[in-house]
């Protein structure tokens, strides 16, 4: 009957396979394990298995102790099987739940955010700790079953043993606060702090028979609070010690300390000072002014500052600038202010009489600035009547020039018509030589001032030439000249230029003609170009930017030379300073070459030595990006 009652069946499944009587044991081991004992004849014994069993007609688990045992005839033969069973399905539940309980409990325990162990007996034996507690004391898993007493002897002479002692022993709660604890760490004894609570543990009978201990490790917040404990006993010294008067609010804007200085000056304690009384030391005119900025500077969390009167003991009201700080910590909240109040009396008297002077210092340079302007508004008419009378000046000698060389050319022509058809006499010949010599100087003459003319006029485009091609040229237009005066052109290292290369041509050709032309007698012409590229800041010139390159030109001959009083006229139109009926020219060469140099914004200058030569330095910057 009870086999039966376990399978939901009556005496009517008598006779019947039981693969038909309980079909819901297909899926289950217990069809094989019946095959293979009566095939093999062994024993087969289960403890606490599973079983699904179908109870009126629900399918429902339950636990067995059992056994199938073969049963066997006279002969040894097996016949059949004996089945015996236990239903333990309410103890081994009972077990399972208190097992999910121990592992929940546990569970619980080593997830916990903070340091938690449990110790058992009089003897506090530690039954289990989480990570967080095994860190705090440097072990880990093999203490456990220990007592707390092997595990951390450098507790001993320490209070933590007497209040486990205690609490086992009463039963009362102990909960301790920052309180100092020395644990060997790595070896060494080092100091923490912790907030922790010991709590005894009770059993259904309410006998104590172990004690909870949850840890915090508060350390670096004690520290941090000593820290501070420290530095606002030192910024209190600190600040006693200035001779300003100083200071501090807590975090909500209300003033809290007063420094010495403060006391000193006002006459007043520091209980008089405090709780707005220092308010009384405050000009009545001033403090609402105050009060607004101080309102919308502690709103704001932004510097304050103002000028106000302050009463002081011996001298009444003098002017302080008041000023205060917002000090914040990392996340950007104001944990208090600081603020100074600095005596500016002496300074604000001396402020207005100064602004006092600057106010008629303005008006006398309102009154001279306004002469200047006038002067400048003269100076540019006069500037622009200046350039306008060059303009005319540069057109008048260009038309000029143009104009006459028509008639040049038809003197010229009945020159020679008369030179080579009529008779002259020989005072006739001389003449008409002389007469011919003049119109050649008028000639080159108007050709030179023609050119000084364009010189301005004509567009600047700059290209990168080789010095050596250009001498080269010059060379072979004065080819005959240097021939016949035996002459040496000494060309040493020389550079790249950046030029307008028509005019550059034109300068070179003048300096060689001088060169050539105003040489010594019986003394073969030695002329010596060199050049080199150079920083400003190098060649020690004045008006040279330092920062840019130049080509530095050295062109010197060994001819008459020149006194040093022309070192500079030299480069002026018409300027002349040998004979035209010694040394023929116009006077207008080198104020060409001039004028060609100042198109290139660069520098020359001129340098002669009687009866030894003459030299032109020339430089250029290497590139015109702002020439205009």
């Amino acid at each position: 009957d009870k086999m039966l009652d376990v399978w939901d069946k009556d005496k009517s499944v008598i006779g019947q396979p039981v693969r038909k009587i309980l079909p819901e044991l297909e899926d289950q081991p217990f069809f094989d394990i019946v095959e293979e004992v009566y095939e093999t004849g062994e024993t087969y014994v289960g403890t606490e298995e599973k079983a699904i069993l179908l109870v009126d007609g629900e399918p429902q688990t339950f636990f067995f102790n059992y056994h199938f045992k073969a049963l066997r005839d006279k002969d040894g033969e097996i016949y059949g099987i004996h089945h015996m069973a236990i239903d333990v399905t309410e103890l081994v539940l009972a077990r399972k739940k208190a097992e999910e309980s121990e592992y929940l409990y546990r569970k619980l325990i080593e997830e916990s955010p903070v340091a938690t162990s449990i110790y058992f007996g009089s003897e506090i034996v530690l039954q289990y700790a989480n990570d967080k507690m095994l860190d705090y004391w440097d072990k880990d898993r093999s203490v456990f079953g220990q007592p707390l007493r092997k595990i951390l002897p450098e507790l001993e002479g320490q209070p933590f043993f007497g209040y486990l002692d205690k609490v086992y022993k009463t039963g009362e709660t102990y909960t301790g606060n920052e309180e100092k604890a020395q644990l060997k760490v790595g070896g060494e004894l080092k100091t923490f702090f912790f907030d922790f609570t010991f709590k005894a543990l009770r059993d259904i009978d309410g006998k104590i028979y172990g004690i909870l201990n949850v840890s915090i490790d508060v350390t670096e917040q004690v520290l941090a609070k000593r820290e501070l404990e420290e530095n606002q006993e030192l910024l209190s010294q600190l600040l006693n010690s200035m001779p300003q008067k100083i200071a501090h609010t807590d975090k909500k804007g209300n003033l809290v300390f007063f420094n010495q200085q403060w006391m000193k000056e006002t006459g007043l304690s520091l209980e008089e000072l405090q709780h707005n009384g220092w308010i009384n030391t405050l000009h009545p005119d001033d403090f609402q002014t105050l009060k607004r900025e101080w309102v919308q500077a502690v709103r704001n969390a932004s510097v304050f500052e103002v000028e106000a009167r302050i009463y002081h003991k011996d001298f009444g009201y003098r002017w302080n600038l008041n000023r205060a700080l917002p000090i914040k910590n990392e996340e950007g909240d104001i944990l208090m202010w600081i603020g100074s109040n600095t005596d500016i009396h002496e300074q604000k008297k001396q402020k207005e009489k100064l602004e006092k002077a600057v106010r008629e210092r303005t008006k006398e340079l309102k009154k001279a600035n306004e002469e200047l302007i006038l002067q400048n508004q003269k100076k540019e008419k006069q500037r622009i009547e200046l350039e306008t009378a060059n303009k005319e000046l540069e057109s008048f000698a260009y038309i000029s020039s143009h104009d006459l060389q028509e008639p040049l050319r038809k003197i010229q022509i009945f020159i020679g018509r008369i030179t080579d058809k009529e008779l002259l006499d020989e005072r006739g010949e001389y003449y008409f030589e002389r007469i011919r010599d003049a119109a050649d100087r008028m000639r080159i003459l108007i050709e030179d001032l023609l050119y000084f003319s364009r010189v301005n006029n004509t567009e600047k485009v700059f290209e990168t030439v080789d010095l050596n091609d250009v001498i080269e040229e010059i060379k072979q237009d004065f080819k005959e000249e240097i021939k016949e005066k035996n002459a040496i052109i000494d060309v040493g290292e020389i550079c790249e230029v950046n030029v307008i290369l028509f005019q550059f041509r034109q300068l070179m050709k003048n300096l060689m003609s001088n060169a050539l032309k105003f040489t010594k007698e019986g003394v073969p012409p030695l002329i010596t170009i060199n050049s080199v590229i150079k920083k400003g800041s190098e060649l020690y010139v004045e008006n040279l930017d330092p920062e840019k390159e130049y080509c530095h030109i050295f062109f010197k001959d060994n001819g008459i030379g020149f006194e040093g009083e022309y070192n500079d006229r030299i480069f002026e139109v018409f300027q002349r300073l040998h004979n035209k009926e010694v040394f023929s020219g116009t006077g207008i060469g080198l104020a060409i070459v001039k004028k060609i140099v100042d198109n290139h914004n660069g520098i020359i200058t001129a340098t002669g030595i009687p009866n030894e030569g003459a030299q032109f330095d020339i430089y250029l910057p290497v590139k015109h990006e702002f020439v205009d």
